[in-house]
């Protein structure tokens, strides 16, 4: 059910899983709890999520953490997040490849705290 939501809303918005970007939308909401509770998160983390997708992980980690720096190099993505707003107010979304990304900038914005990788 999950599933065949998911796909409605990326194809309401023109959008597919794009194979060239290594895409595969996490959508079972368990799955992304579980994540969640092996990073051993706190609110003194910042957390870099690559690829924010649908977001199924984002607002766990955004619950879990201090912060959330989600990288996603997908437009369509970006523009479907920006649209909707609904990401939590600590998510911060950056269009940009993880490949070109200046990881120092990212320990900036991360405000001098720690600063997992998720």
């Amino acid at each position: 059910m999950v599933y065949q939501k998911s796909r409605i809303l990326l194809k309401k918005q023109g959008l597919a899983a794009s194979k060239k970007l290594g895409q595969n939308f996490l959508v079972h909401q368990h799955t992304a709890e579980r994540i969640v509770d092996f990073s051993e998160l706190s609110k003194e983390d910042t957390v870099l999520e690559v690829g924010v997708g649908l977001g199924a992980l984002t607002g766990p980690l955004a619950d879990a953490a201090g912060q959330v720096l989600g990288l996603e190099a997908d437009s369509g993505i970006i523009r479907l997040h920006e649209e909707q707003g609904n990401l939590p107010d600590n998510v911060r979304l950056i269009h940009q490849d993880v490949l070109k990304t200046d990881f120092n900038e990212l320990v900036r914005l991360s405000g001098g705290k720690r600063l997992k990788i998720v």
